[in-house]
């Protein structure tokens, strides 16, 4: 599963859900976008400054891959409950 976080909006704030809808629309995203409250998420799963990175997460939520750039079909695929 593929989750965008949006850590902040123009005014340096918390995005409500007007402005999350806004940047999902903006970009045609297609996967969810959730509110991520002083970048906590993106503390805790990168240690890179450059976006975006990816952190790939198994089933149970379990990390699988800390701050790639990208991921091939096939280490997708590799955790993926079938």
């Amino acid at each position: 599963m593929i989750v965008s976080a949006m850590g902040e909006d123009v005014t340096s704030d918390t995005p409500d859900q007007a402005e999350l809808q806004a940047w999902a629309d903006r970009y045609e995203l297609t996967t969810p976008v959730i509110a991520d409250d002083g970048w906590s998420l993106l503390k805790r799963y990168s240690k890179a400054q450059s976006y975006p990175r990816y952190t790939l997460l198994g089933p149970g939520a379990e990390v699988i891959f800390v701050n790639q750039k990208t991921y091939s079909e096939s280490e997708i695929e590799a955790v993926l409950p079938y």
